[in-house]
């Protein structure tokens, strides 16, 4: 007996005259680019804030000081666009599911209407 369930693989078959699919395929390729762009944001922050702190240990202040707040802006503002970066890429994710979901019902749908039609 088939199951009523429809498989997972339907959504990643290798028909690509569907245009559904063809936009699935982009938007998985564009998560996949903004969580890198948010990964390298993210390690962006880290040699920013070590000069931060570099830059508060040198006695001279006046200058030190203006590096420190620039460090501190700089690790500030990658810390935002690495925030800014997997957020995009959340949304882009639950994009994905549903469309996904879409694909594999309506994938579904046609295997019921040929075993209908037979």
């Amino acid at each position: 007996m088939p199951s009523d369930k429809p498989s997972p693989e339907l959504a990643y078959s290798t028909d690509l005259d569907d245009p559904s699919r063809k936009k699935l395929l982009l938007m998985e390729e564009e998560h996949y680019l903004l969580k890198r762009e948010g990964y390298a944001y993210g390690f962006l922050t880290v040699p920013y804030v070590f000069l931060a702190d570099l830059f508060l240990k040198i006695p001279d202040e006046n200058i030190c000081l203006n590096l420190t707040y620039l460090s501190s802006a700089l690790a500030l503002f990658c810390l935002v666009g690495s925030n800014y970066f997997f957020y995009r890429a959340f949304k882009s994710s639950k994009k994905i599911s549903e469309l996904e979901k879409k694909l594999i019902i309506s994938e579904a749908e046609k295997q019921t209407d040929k075993r209908l039609d037979k």
